[in-house]
This record gives C-alpha cells, structure tokens and sequence, in this order.
C-alpha cells in the first residue's frame, strides 16, 4: 500500500487496526480446504501454492531457488526429494 501511494494510485496508506484481543493478524489454511483453495488457482500458481503449503517455504525463498537447488532423486534413506534453501530467514542453511 505504501508503493502504491507513493505511484499516486492510492491518496493515503489506509490505516487497518487489529480486532480487539487480536495480537497479530495470521490466516491458516485448514488441511480440508487446501484442495478447494489449490483448485482455484490458475497454472503457475496452483504448483507454486503446493510447493509453499507442502514445504512451508517462504515466497522469497521459493522465488529465488534456481534448478541446482531442487533434487528430484530422494537423498540415501528418503522417500522424495528435496529443495536446498541458501538463504532465508533463518541463519542456517535449511534443507527440505
């Protein structure tokens, strides 16, 4: 919003309060809604979508892996494979 008003699109940054006993604003999606939610979505977004909620990515993090990072070949022990995030929000180097 507050690119947006700076792009003169909108003439103020609304100012959104939390309900009362609200401490922070976050949204779950419930396990029995996801097929509703993914079946919504247009191609790119709905493989996108299943990549964050399956692996609890950030978008950031998703956005920039590049194609050395993603390992369809299951590690020695795994099932599936796996994505290696080099950078994020944690300081250490996750592996999913």
């Amino acid at each position: 919003m507050r690119l947006a008003c700076e792009w003169k699109v909108v003439d103020r940054v609304p100012r959104v309060k939390l309900l009362r006993g609200e401490k922070n604003r976050e949204s779950i999606l419930p396990h029995d809604r996801e097929a509703v939610y993914l079946a919504a979505l247009p191609h790119p977004l709905s493989d996108a979508a299943t990549v964050l909620l399956d692996t609890g990515l950030r978008l950031g993090e998703l956005l920039s892996l590049d194609w050395a990072q993603v390992h369809i070949a299951p590690a020695k022990g795994a099932s599936y494979g796996y994505l290696t995030i080099l950078s994020g929000k944690a300081k250490k180097q996750e592996v999913l």
